[in-house]
């Protein structure tokens, strides 16, 4: 038993390590995804509102899993592909365009501080473990085609067992538990 934990203790800490590790790649996603933030509040209207009945379209889609099954499946199912580098970009523009969209759409009749009142909570955890999980994709391939290295992907799937999925679920039960108390 002493064992196991000294192995998750470790395996944790080289989790811990590759994440400050990509620091620069997290400063360039955060970037982007605040970029996004903006471009998804200065959006016109008329896309606002074509966008916003998309998200609710999908949102209804997923209306037969439990709700917080559902939140941390899709959330983990995002930070996976993320991983892998080959769409981080496209996560983190599209999450970034979504939550600017949901900031300044008039539809929703709260203010913006009441809307990010909302988001706050979970979002917290959240958006960062899309903005480390893109991060770590985008310097898994920064390596594997500039570097040559190819033992990276593994330090990628170490970070996703031992500190992306506890943290999404951790956020899916605050999300879920801020739906249903609202």
């Amino acid at each position: 038993m002493k064992r196991a934990i000294l192995n998750l203790k470790m395996n944790i800490k080289k989790s811990v390590k590759h994440i400050v590790d990509s620091k620069i790649f997290i400063l360039i996603c955060l970037f982007l995804f605040i970029s996004s933030v903006t471009f998804g509040c200065i959006l016109p209207t008329n896309i606002q509102n074509k966008s916003w009945n998309e998200i609710n379209n999908i949102i209804n889609k997923q209306r037969n899993l439990p709700l917080m099954l559902s939140i941390f499946f899709n959330n983990t199912r995002v930070c996976l592909y993320s991983l892998t580098g080959i769409i981080s970009f496209i996560v983190l523009i599209n999450n970034g365009i979504v939550i600017g969209i949901f900031l300044s759409h008039n539809s929703v009749n709260i203010s913006t501080i009441q809307r990010i009142l909302y988001i706050l909570p979970h979002g917290i955890l959240e958006i960062s473990i899309f903005i480390i999980s893109s991060a770590i994709g985008i310097k898994f391939l920064y390596e594997l085609i500039f570097l040559q290295k190819t033992k990276c992907f593994i330090k990628n799937i170490y970070s996703l067992i031992f500190i992306i999925i506890p943290i999404i679920f951790i956020s899916a039960i605050i999300e879920t538990i801020w739906i249903y108390i609202r």
